[in-house]
């Protein structure tokens, strides 16, 4: 997906499916994990899941659950790792030097806000203190943070500092984000085609197949 096109879809996908929804997320004051739920989903026992960021797409990986270091390495390209963390259970992951040897990652930088925004506003599970983080860092005169070069997201170990599986939160969060995001997809084809002239009772259920 073209850049331009990532931005207007997530500037817009807090609007999507709002009044059809009436489930709000979790609230870190009432909302705790279901222990029978293994907070990791790959079906993998020797690898978690990450989420690659790469300058013009989003997608589901797979990195090696014991070691994952060498992975996200290669992937941010940068044997020198630097941690963007400003949400409990979730890190974001860049390469030392991508300030000054990359360009902006508008997807990454994109998806990133889009979180923020939504922890901000109550739609993820969050603490007193992480929203009000939160919040400030969206009111910076700056601007939300960014992200240049390739970007790795991962969870957080049990020491709080390294690589691990997702939580709960995160995953029920980045499962709405998908949803909300094919949803639009349908929007935007079905009024395409109805541009083309194909009258909407011939055009069917729109089905999304990801290759």
């Amino acid at each position: 997906m073209a850049n331009s096109g990532l931005h207007d879809l997530m500037e817009r996908i807090d609007d999507v499916t709002t009044e059809e929804s009436t489930e709000s997320g979790p609230d870190a004051a009432t909302w705790t994990p279901n222990p029978d739920e293994d907070p990791d989903e790959s079906d993998n026992p020797d690898t978690m899941l990450a989420i690659s960021l790469g300058m013009d797409h989003v997608e589901v990986i797979e990195i090696d659950r014991h070691n994952p270091g060498p992975d996200v390495d290669r992937l941010v390209g940068d044997p020198l790792r630097e941690r963007m963390h400003h949400l409990r259970g979730v890190d974001f992951w860049v390469g030392e030097n991508s300030l000054t040897t990359s360009t902006l990652n508008v997807c990454a930088s994109l998806f990133m806000e889009q979180l923020l925004r939504d922890v901000a506003s109550g739609d993820y599970a969050a603490s007193d203190r992480e929203r009000a983080h939160v919040r400030g860092l969206l009111k910076c005169p700056e601007g939300p943070p960014v992200i240049s070069g390739p970007c790795v997201v991962t969870g957080v170990d049990e020491s709080g500092s390294g690589l691990g599986p997702f939580d709960e939160s995160f995953r029920y969060w980045f499962g709405n984000f998908l949803a909300k995001a094919g949803q639009l997809q349908e929007q935007r084809i079905l009024a395409l085609l109805t541009e083309l002239g194909i009258p909407p009772e011939q055009i069917g259920q729109i089905a999304i197949i990801e290759l």
